[in-house]
């Protein structure tokens, strides 16, 4: 996986060089980068569902908790116990299973999607396309025509009917504080805060895993140094 040179004239990426080969325009230091691109179907794809249970199941903990907690205070032992014998425990679960088969059906409706990572001098842009994209995979991402199109102008993206931009997210190197990495699915997970995961890296193979990792690692240490400089 080589790495690339973003021409900003015509806003495509060239190989490393002095000159973009397309339009003669002069390419700088600062527009080399990592690109690669992955498939992927939500539905059956770990890191999506890990980022719906990641706020779903907090939720339905903490209102067991404050329940449990206000039933103790209250009834002693024998309020803790009619949570869980009066059915209110069942209830939770039974919502659960609805949040459950509603998220299914939700990332069965995104349908197949096409994930680019972009990692530069500043940061990752993980990028979100849909080929053809249909009126239900719209609505599963809770989108509008007005939305895609202020995100395909933001990102000055080239026209194209067939591919169509749906997420567009950024990660500034300062802002990781902590990274690790999933070896036997050949992904990298990143950390920011250091207990939230915002983004997760999936390799096809193992050299573009160790060359992604390379960078990361080499980017986060010069950011770190940097802080520690200021202080």
């Amino acid at each position: 996986m080589p790495y690339t040179n973003f021409c900003k004239k015509c806003k495509e990426e060239t190989p490393i060089g002095e000159t973009c080969p397309r339009c003669g325009a002069k390419l700088t230091r600062a527009g080399e980068r990592l690109s690669f691109r992955i498939e992927r179907t939500p539905v059956k794809d770990f890191f999506a569902w890990n980022a719906m249970l990641r706020i779903v199941v907090p939720v339905i903990g903490i209102v067991l908790l404050t329940t449990i907690t206000i039933e103790g205070f209250t009834e002693g032992v024998r309020g803790i116990q009619s949570v869980f014998i009066q059915g209110f425990f069942g209830v939770l679960l039974g919502a659960l299973c609805v949040l459950l088969l509603l998220a299914y059906f939700v990332l069965l409706l995104q349908g197949k999607e096409t994930v680019q990572y972009l990692l530069d001098g500043k940061g990752i842009r993980v990028k979100v396309y849909v080929r053809n994209l249909r009126a239900w995979q719209r609505y599963s991402r809770l989108l509008s025509h007005q939305a895609l199109q202020a995100l395909a102008e933001e990102a000055q993206e080239p026209k194209d009917n067939n591919l169509v931009l749906v997420r567009n997210t950024f990660f500034a190197w300062v802002q990781i504080k902590r990274y690790s990495t999933w070896t036997e699915t050949q992904t990298i997970l990143l950390y920011a805060p250091s207990f939230w995961q915002v983004c997760c890296i999936r390799c096809t193979n193992q050299q573009m895993f160790e060359e992604v990792y390379g960078h990361l690692q080499k980017k986060v240490r010069q950011h770190k140094r940097k802080r520690a400089r200021r202080r």
